[in-house]
């Protein structure tokens, strides 16, 4: 947990970002770091919306959450969150 007043920064790791690295032609990772917990938050956001396909969309437009289907509900990712105390 955020201690009151703490200063926390927090990374988002994509190991499959879809590009490729331009010296070896291997896919290559990415990782964007946020130093406080309201860009993080824009971040997942945008993260998150940003790998749907157009039958993603309408998917979720069509279907309200249902607990059963989170196997197949593309709403679901998987996903690690941990913040490092930022050393001053």
């Amino acid at each position: 947990p955020l201690q009151q007043g703490g200063k926390f920064c927090f990374d988002l790791i994509d190991s499959l970002p879809g590009y490729r690295d331009e010296s070896s032609d291997r896919p290559a990772a990415t990782r964007t770091r946020c130093r406080d917990l309201g860009a993080f938050e824009t971040l997942i956001r945008y993260y998150s919306s940003s790998k749907f396909s157009q039958s993603n969309f309408s998917y979720m437009d069509k279907n309200d959450w249902d607990d059963s289907m989170a196997d197949f509900d593309p709403r679901v990712f998987q996903g690690f969150v941990w913040g490092d105390p930022v050393k001053q």
